[in-house]
Parts: C-alpha cells; structure tokens; sequence
C-alpha cells in the first residue's frame, strides 16, 4: 500500500482476533516483530469472517466499544511494561459484526451468490434452450387437437421461433444479472469497509492508547464510491483499490507526517528552543535522532523510520539556526551517521528600520529569455508566493533544503528574486548563483526581514521567483517548497494530456 509515493512503509496484516485480544500473543507476532524492527507503520486488520470476534459479539454478548476499549487498554499496559517499543506505529482496526450492521451485508452477500449462480447457469445457454423447448413440447402433446391441425412444417418454424425468443430472453437476463452483480459487489465493498467504525492507536496528545472513531468515514466512503464506480467489475476480489483507499484516509486522519520536509522543521524547531535555552553540544547520532522522531519526541509522528531518515539528511544539513549571540549550523555527516552544531559569531549589520517612499521605484524590464520546450511534470523556472509577513525562518529552511536536494541532482539556483509591489511601492532582491553562503549574509537576511516587515504593514503577498540552471521534477520541488509553490500554466498548457 502506497501513502503518497512511500510504497513500502506501511505493512497491512491481516491477524486473527484471538492474536490481538491477547497483548501477549500479538506482540509476538512475526508481522508485528518485523515492522517494529524496520520502523514501519503496522496497521493490523481483523476480519470480517473471524469466528473468535463473532462469537465474543454473539455468544459472550460483548460491545463493540468494550472489545475496543479492552484491547487499548491491553496495548498500554505493554508500553507501560516495555514490551513494545515504537508504539506509535501500530494502529489496529476491527469490524463491528453486530446484528444491526451486519444484517445489512449478509443480505447483499446471499444475493450476490444467489446472482452468481444464476448467471452460472445462464452460462449454459443450450441447456437452457433444451429444457425450455422441451417444456413446449410437452405443453403440445397434451394438446393434440392441436397437434394434429398443425402441419410438420408449421410446428417447425414454431419451434425455430420459440428457440429464438427463448435467446433474447437469455441475453436480456444475463445482461441484468450482470449489471445487479457490479452494483451488489460496490455496495458490498463500502458496507464492509463501514463495519471499522473505530481505530486503535496511540495518541500523541494523551501520551497513551486510544480508541477513536473514524470521522472521516463518510468522506472515505464517498471516494469509495466514486472509485467503485470505475470499477466495472463483479469480482470482490478486484475493489482491493477501494480498501487501500479506504486505509489511506484512516492513516492521514491520525496525522501521519509523510512529508519529510514538515519533520525536518519541527527538528530545527526543536534545536532552537533547546539552545536559546542554553543547552548546547558538539553533535548528535543521526540513529539516535530517528528513533527520537519515531518516539513522537519532537511532537510529530512520521509515517516511518525512512521518513525520519530522508527530514534528516536530505533536508536538515547547512540549516542555519540565527540565534540572539551566535549562529549555529547543523552540519549532516552521511558517511559517520554525525549531525554536527558548528557555532559562527554573529555577524552585525545594520538593518533598515523604515523606509519612507514618496513615489514607485522604477523596475528596470528586463526582456524575458526565449524559452524552449520543457517537458510535462519537470520545471526550470518555479513561483512562490509568500504570504504577508512571511515567517523568514521557515522561508530560509525550505530554500536550504531545496539547495541540497538540487545539488544531489547536480543542479544549481541560477536567480533568485523576491518583489513586493504595492500602488505605492515597488521593491525587488535579485540574488544571481544562490548558495547556501549567500543565504547566510546577513545583509540578505535583514532584506528579507524589511520585505516579510513591509508586507505585513501593507498587507500584500511577496512574489518569489527561482530559476533552475537545469530542468528538474516538479514534485521533488513541491515536497520541499509546499504550500508556497504555485501552479502556472503557460497558454499552450491546455493542449497537453492531463
């Protein structure tokens, strides 16, 4: 199952009931010990059909919120024990099978099989036709007044006429039993998915297991709806589309990170607050620090360890943390697994308090560059658009981090400009070769604080343009940059396929 585009961090398993009411046998499961082990999400499913789960709702007269509540419970009693270790990356999901909700399935489960066979024995079209024919002739030899007016030749075309009507018949039957079987095949898919009314899972915010109920269900099962409907199929077995679907919603609903650039922030976050408390220290292991974020200890839960992983060397490495009395940049050392804090005096300069401005500065026009053909889903050239008084330190993070993706792909940041431009005033920064150096000068740094300053004052958005020195993959852009990239679509954008 794929969580936008990380197609093997989270294991679906499917375990017994009697496993998962029991802390002791599940997490001595071998599903269980090897997702902890690779640091993956876990999400567990008890099925619909299980016997044990059935017989608890059924027999032992147990509610579902008792069976849901019991299982939490046993899963914390674990933590609390030191039994499982990555707790936030196991969810378990479990069907209510009471008689209210599960009346509904079965009923469209007999029809199904009913329509099944049906269409089964319409599959033996002259055994049909036979038997049919056959009824007709016995319906004629008691008749043998009749018999015996008709001639051979009449009762021939009779019966030719017979056997075609009795063809039409069978085509108009299968083609019904056909479109039933679909519709009973999607109906059945959503109602079993809206069996899992509740998800186990450890919350953040309690700092423990909880039960919750899955709000996004009906926006989850009107996705399950519009996918079923491109499914023209009556195979159960091929809606596993819809299910994944299904799982995905439920994992974002429990505010997984997949974005590894949100982990990268909340860590340099993280590191602020730590050393303008005056908690200061040469470097950290980068191991150390994963399983610190797949702790939940920076108050996010990244989807999985390669998450956590990829926030740290791809996007933590030459950001710059401007503190009240020094700088300190965090230096990632791939090969020794170090994340080192190197401290830089602060460099004074004086910044502009206020600018007073009578008229629009000119701009020069600079003639725009010929461009050329530049395939779909890459740019050379992206827009930002950053919001009145922009928070400059994220702004500096993203664009660190985007250098260093760029410079795995060999590619640099020829131009970079910010504008403001107001009815009153126009103010422009263009930075040619920008590096992650340039971004450290603080005259650059006190720039950027005067447009974030004099955007908020005239409550006006801040234009941010970059140019690629080579084309690059627009989502690798959009996964560092975010929110703050915009889509623009040159007038020759509607003519290519979507």
């Amino acid at each position: 199952m794929a969580v936008d585009g990380w197609s093997n961090d989270v294991v679906v398993s499917f375990i017994e009931y009697r496993k998962v009411r029991d802390v002791e046998l599940l997490i001595s499961d071998s599903a269980l010990r090897e997702a902890q082990k690779e640091g993956k999400l876990l999400l567990i499913i008890v099925s619909p059909w299980d016997v044990e789960l059935f017989n608890d709702i059924y027999v032992s007269k147990r509610s579902y919120e008792f069976i849901v509540s019991a299982i939490s419970e046993g899963l914390q009693n674990a933590v609390n024990q030191g039994k499982i270790r990555r707790h936030l990356h196991i969810i378990i999901l479990i069907p209510d099978l009471s008689e209210s909700r599960m009346n509904s399935v079965l009923n469209k489960i007999v029809v199904y099989e009913g329509t099944k066979k049906f269409l089964d024995y319409l599959s033996k079209k002259e055994i049909v036709l036979n038997e049919r024919l056959r009824e007709y002739e016995g319906v004629i030899v008691k008749r043998k007044d009749l018999l015996s007016i008709l001639s051979e030749e009449a009762k021939i075309r009779h019966l030719r006429e017979l056997r075609s009507r009795i063809e039409r018949e069978i085509a108009e039957a299968r083609s019904f039993a056909q479109v039933q079987l679909v519709r009973l095949s999607r109906d059945i898919a959503v109602d079993v998915l809206q069996l899992y009314r509740k998800v186990i899972y450890y919350s953040l915010d309690a700092n423990q297991f909880s039960t919750k109920d899955i709000v996004i269900g009906e926006e989850a099962v009107k996705d399950v709806e519009k996918l079923a409907d491109a499914i023209n199929t009556s195979e159960l077995k091929d809606y596993a589309t819809i299910v994944n679907k299904f799982f995905v919603h439920v994992i974002k609903e429990l505010a997984y990170e997949f974005n590894a650039m949100n982990i990268a922030s909340a860590l340099t976050k993280s590191y602020r607050e730590e050393f303008e408390k005056g908690v200061l220290r040469e470097r950290d292991s980068i191991d150390e620090v994963v399983e610190n974020v797949l702790l939940g200890t920076y108050k996010v839960k990244p989807l999985s360890a390669n998450v956590a992983h990829e926030a740290i060397v791809k996007y933590l490495d030459n950001q710059r943390l401007e503190l009240a009395d020094k700088d300190i940049v965090i230096v990632v050392n791939k090969s020794s697994r170090i994340i080192e804090f190197r401290v830089e005096p602060k460099k004074v300069v004086k910044e502009v308090k206020e600018v007073f401005v009578t008229r629009p500065v000119p701009v020069e026009i600079v003639p725009p560059k010929p461009t050329t053909f530049i395939p779909e889903y890459t740019i050379q050239h992206t827009s930002l658009e950053l919001p009145s008084g922009f928070n400059v330190d994220d702004i500096s993070q993203r664009l660190t981090a985007l250098i260093n993706m760029l410079k795995e792909l060999g590619v640099e940041i020829t131009s970079l400009k910010l504008k403001l431009d107001t009815e009153s005033i126009s103010l422009q920064m263009t930075l040619k070769k920008f590096t992650v150096e340039t971004l450290a000068e603080p005259s650059v740094r006190a720039i950027m604080n005067l447009l974030s300053r004099m955007s908020k004052a005239e409550n006006k958005a801040i234009s941010m343009d970059i140019d690629l020195s080579k084309p690059v993959a627009e989502d690798s852009v959009r996964k560092v940059l975010g929110e703050y990239l915009k889509t623009r679509r040159s007038s020759f954008d509607k003519f290519l396929p979507t």
